[in-house]
């Protein structure tokens, strides 16, 4: 009675343990209210009283109206109300693109996690909450156009000639390319490089862009190409610029700039060299504008016709895989279907029941093997086969297994003694070049000796 007592409070003790396991999610935004372009650190985080037996698959965590990229993830211990927990943080950065309130909906997560006292995982559904950001209108004063939240801002610029003895008709390229760390490159502000002058004219190229995520820390890059055509003679400007960032960091607005200068373009006698330098660059101005404009309808670099070419591509490859195989199941049944009636398979059965010491199982072997060799004999015999081919050899092993096995128990010298002599035979019969005097032995079965064996 009284160990009875203890069982149930034991068993009730340990039911209550299974049940007094915890798993829950959290989900927090940092900082709660940013500018647009001002990056947000949105942490997910699955905690489990036990531990996890399988890793957590988190969401890619795209958002409506923010670009959202995965920062890192990693386990963690963190102690609530004096318990350790094991959990799982995963973190995103949030960049919002447009004012007003973002909402990050909830997610469903599968985790695998054992219960109390119990070690095998099972599998449990959990729901975040919804967490909003506020997203603020740029600072008063500030040029939208121009408007760029950042670490850090590097420029440069080069030219693909000297500054000096520029003359009417030469081309200048221009190449200046922004370094930014803490932000995408779709929020780098274009440049203002184009210059319009009775004295020089700019034909743009279309701008490169390029992100790189090294571990979570975003770094992103912008470069500018511009060519200027001179057309008049003398003093040309090429006005400073000026590229200003917000720092969320220090809460500060910093700005680099590129310098002025100032250029003397010299007469030229030659001016159809002019006409040909502006029909040049118009020409490769308009095929800038045709790729762009391609570009826009692409989907993942390729048109909807190519698209379409890799479909009916694929579909005709699927159909030619699909016939293929229904061919080679067909060739195979075949096949099979011709092995399984052949004199090879079951000669292979008599050489597989000879490996055993189970008379029943060889001497079924046998006859069956007997019937396909010699169908036109009715219930052939190993005394029979041993006559017709005349092999002197066959007939003793024959006598000898005929007598070990009715006896009291199979001989394994005259079953291997039998087995060596049937495949001897066997090889003379299928195989008549093999005898040693050239003549070939009767033919118990001409189709089937003649007939195509699966050998």
């Amino acid at each position: 009675m009284v160990s009875r007592y203890i069982t149930i409070v034991l068993a009730a003790f340990c039911g209550g343990a299974l049940q007094a396991q915890q798993v829950f999610t959290s989900v927090s935004v940092n900082p709660p209210e940013v500018y647009v372009g001002e990056p947000a650190t949105v942490k997910l985080t699955v905690y489990t009283s036990t531990y996890f037996t399988k890793p957590v698959d988190f969401p890619s965590g795209n958002i409506e109206g923010a670009y959202t990229i995965p920062k890192r993830r990693g386990p963690a211990s963190p102690k609530i109300n004096g318990k350790t927990y094991a959990a799982i943080e995963f973190y995103y950065s949030m960049y919002p693109n447009e004012v007003g309130t973002i909402t990050i909906p909830s997610i469903s997560l599968t985790v695998v996690t054992p219960a109390e006292g119990d070690y095998k995982g099972k599998k449990r559904t959990l729901t975040t909450e919804e967490r909003t950001l506020k997203v603020k209108d740029i600072p008063p004063g500030q040029s939208r156009d121009q408007w760029l939240v950042a670490n850090d801002l590097r420029v440069s610029e080069r030219y693909d000639k000297p500054l000096k003895d520029l003359k009417v008709g030469d081309v200048l390229q221009r190449t200046v390319n922004l370094n930014v760390t803490g932000t995408l490159s779709q929020f780098i502000p274009e440049m203002k490089l184009a210059i319009h002058t009775e004295e020089i004219h700019t034909y743009p190229k279309s701008p490169q862009l390029n992100n790189n995520n090294e571990r979570g820390n975003m770094s992103s890059s912008r470069t500018e190409q511009v060519a200027y055509l001179f057309q008049k003679e003398g003093e040309v400007t090429l006005p400073e610029q000026t590229f200003t960032w917000y720092d969320p960091v220090r809460k500060k607005l910093y700005s680099r700039s590129l310098s002025a200068r100032t250029l003397t373009i010299a007469p030229n006698p030659d001016l159809g060299m002019l006409a040909s330098q502006r029909a040049l660059l118009e020409q490769q101005q308009e095929e800038t504008e045709k790729e762009e404009t391609a570009s826009d309808g692409l989907l993942w670099g390729y048109s909807w016709w190519q698209w379409l070419l890799f479909i009916l591509i694929a579909i005709v490859g699927v159909a030619l895989l699909i016939r293929i195989l229904k061919e080679i199941r067909v060739g195979y049944k075949t096949y099979r279907k011709r092995y399984l009636a052949s004199e090879k398979y079951y000669f292979s059965k008599v050489s597989k029941a000879f490996r055993h010491d189970n008379r029943e199982e060889m001497i079924t072997a046998l006859y069956a093997w007997l019937n396909v060799l010699m169908p036109h004999t009715q219930q052939p015999t190993l005394k029979q086969f041993a006559l017709q081919i005349e092999d002197l050899s066959l007939e003793k092993a024959t006598d000898a297994f005929m007598r070990s096995l009715y006896g009291a128990q199979t001989s394994q010298v005259s079953r291997a003694e039998m087995l060596t002599a049937l495949e001897k035979a066997r090889k003379q019969l299928l195989y008549p070049s093999h005898w040693k005097d050239g003549k070939q032995k009767p033919s118990l079965n001409p189709s089937v000796v003649s007939s195509p064996l699966c050998r």
